[in-house]
């Protein structure tokens, strides 16, 4: 999903930006974040929002008053993450979500129904302060979604 390949063992792996996973002996995961000197190989990874969201299926996203951040999984099976804040987009590389995103995507993602969740840290941006936010389906059909979508400029 993040576009991991193990480097030295099953318990080292890497992404195309640079920025590794490891996991140790106890289970315990640590994520380091890279200096981007691998050739990245998601070439949608510099794309816009209507783009990355016109070709996903499943979408997580946290708002507040001006930011908002979407995890969004593609028709190609990849995710995504690219958040607002104010009114500038930037995309981040998925594995420095943290661990526990992408766990709570990973146990997520199939099921159908919306799921309202709360964030404390979204390893996003320093700025970023969004805490509330859902899971769902993608494009969503619920109303409440459509409307905060409608309210951030997003719909």
């Amino acid at each position: 999903m993040c576009g991991l390949t193990h480097t030295s063992s099953w318990r080292n792996w890497a992404d195309s930006y640079g920025n590794k996973l490891k996991i140790y002996k106890n289970g315990s995961i640590k994520i380091i974040p890279g200096n981007n000197t691998g050739k990245i190989t998601d070439i949608y990874s510099k794309s816009s929002f209507e783009f990355i969201s016109n070709n996903s299926y499943w979408a997580m996203f946290v708002y507040s008053q001006d930011s908002i951040a979407f995890w969004f999984i593609g028709n190609d099976g990849v995710l995504r993450v690219i958040s607002r804040i104010g009114d500038k987009w930037v995309n981040t590389p998925p594995l420095l979500s943290g661990s526990h995103i992408l766990k709570m995507i990973s146990v997520s993602y199939t099921l159908d129904e919306v799921k309202r969740i709360n964030i404390e840290s979204a390893g996003i941006d320093e700025q970023f302060n969004c805490s509330e936010g859902y899971m769902t389906s993608w494009p969503p059909e619920n109303s409440e979604i459509k409307q905060i979508l409608e309210e951030k400029r997003i719909a």
